[in-house]
């Protein structure tokens, strides 16, 4: 059964969507903050269990991965960014999750609005 879960944009933490607001801009020339954080967007679930290591991030500190640790338990800032099957944002994350063991996680697809050709990441992702 498809997961049918979303979260609105503007519920997550500040620093967050900014981030994606701006990406989302260079797709929508016109778009204001406003209108972007009352956007919903769908809930995913990466593989992590199929990320290869080698896309990961390395040379993390044990404090910045139980910085992380905590990230992940927290609603506004646990969710990683997909587009069109690609990470837009949330390496750190993925990182974290993928060291300790994490097989999927949760994350939201932002395929609707956002190009994840504007992100800086490369990653192409398995989305169950």
């Amino acid at each position: 059964m498809k997961n049918t879960k979303k979260v609105m944009v503007g519920t997550l933490h500040r620093n967050i969507r900014e981030e994606l607001f701006k990406l989302h801009v260079l797709e929508f020339p016109r778009a204001t903050e406003v209108s972007f954080y009352k956007k919903f967007v769908s809930v995913v679930r990466i593989d992590v269990a199929k990320l290869r290591e080698k896309s990961l991030l390395v040379g993390m500190s044990a404090d910045e991965e139980t910085r992380y640790l905590e990230v992940l338990g927290v609603r506004a800032t646990r969710y990683p960014a997909v587009s069109r099957g690609m990470l837009v944002d949330g390496l750190h994350r993925l990182t974290v999750a993928k060291r300790n063991g994490l097989l999927e996680l949760d994350a939201l697809d932002f395929s609707r609005f956002i190009d994840p050709r504007k992100s800086r990441y490369r990653i192409k992702l398995r989305l169950n």
